[in-house]
């Protein structure tokens, strides 16, 4: 009785901490899915120039669309959790090698305070759980406006990510702040990113993003380290980058981590001497993302072998999001 008290006490407490526009954007959702999705069809069309096929998938982009509206499994909900993959990641390895594995972990909490904040000091980064680039970063010799930090890890907070895109493995993510170590190059860069395209617990691409935060620049791989010609929607563009000496351990970490899974991109920090875990992805690009050539939106989506149905859409979906058909579906 007192756990069913405590997690109505602690809903009702979220559903009253939330902004306006975020319970907008809740009703837009779902009266967009009643409505057969017309606007995450437009939304497709605008970003990506031809028409989303939900019945019939083919590119890289369609179907994480179809993810997000067929396949409503509860372990997405974990993955797409910044705090709770950490306990995904200690099944599958261990709590020792997971604890080794990811950034350390300096505090969480619900109701960040000035005084929350302060007692990390620098470096550190700050993240929310429940969205996507919802970090601050903040170096050593940085001096921090904590007062300015504090409104936006609070806005944050009464944020719901994935709204907007139909992104409903975040839509039940309990909203967190967590404090972690900040990775950091020799020169005092953010840690460069290494990003594993796993298909069906195999590594078939890799996407390597450098200097996120100053000039990022990007190039794609092949697991044997030949560079693939293909941009997405970064500027900059690399036309070499040394093989990481650790790649060989990420990708072996990375067949544990996806095992069972028919796409997941499991995402590394790295420097010259080290590597982690940053996070797992459900909804790369919110299937949102141009490729240049476009071919490669096809051949990478004749990667992924889709599940199939089970009627667990309506079977998983909450209230806000079960509804309603994919375009063309009758």
């Amino acid at each position: 009785m007192k756990d069913l008290l405590r997690r109505a006490l602690r809903r009702g407490w979220l559903m009253l901490n939330r902004s306006p526009a975020d319970r907008r954007d809740e009703l837009l959702a779902w009266w967009d899915a009643r409505r057969g999705y017309p606007r995450l069809h437009n939304q497709f069309r605008k970003r990506l120039g031809y028409d989303l096929n939900l019945d019939a998938p083919k590119t890289m982009n369609e179907k994480v669309q179809w993810r997000k509206i067929h396949d409503r499994r509860p372990l997405y909900r974990t993955l797409a959790d910044k705090y709770a993959v950490r306990g995904y990641v200690a099944k599958r390895l261990g709590k020792d090698r997971a604890d080794a594995l990811f950034p350390r972990l300096l505090g969480v909490t619900m109701r960040p305070t000035e005084a929350w904040l302060r007692q990390f000091g620098t470096p550190v980064v700050f993240k929310a759980n429940h969205g996507t680039g919802w970090n601050v970063f903040l170096r050593s010799g940085d001096t921090p406006d904590y007062p300015a930090i504090l409104r936006q890890l609070r806005g944050w907070l009464r944020q719901r990510y994935g709204w907007r895109k139909q992104e409903w493995a975040y839509w039940g993510i309990t909203p967190r702040i967590i404090a972690e170590e900040l990775l950091l190059t020799p020169d005092g860069r953010v840690a460069d990113d290494i990003k594993l395209w796993m298909f069906k617990g195999k590594c078939r691409h890799l996407q390597l993003d450098h200097d996120r935060f100053g000039s990022h620049s990007e190039i794609f791989m092949t697991p044997d380290w030949q560079p693939i010609p293909m941009r997405m929607r970064v500027k900059g563009e690399l036309t070499e980058a040394p093989r990481p000496a650790q790649l060989d351990q990420m990708i072996a970490i990375a067949e544990e981590l996806s095992r069972g899974l028919d796409f997941i991109r499991v995402d590394f920090l790295y420097t010259t001497d080290r590597f982690a875990l940053n996070e797992l992805t459900v909804y790369r690009g919110s299937g949102l993302t141009p490729f240049h050539p476009r071919r490669y939106d096809r051949q990478l989506g004749a990667m992924w072998t889709l599940p199939r149905r089970a009627g667990q859409n309506k079977a998983n979906a909450p209230a806000e999001g079960r509804a309603g058909k994919g375009a063309g579906q009758q």
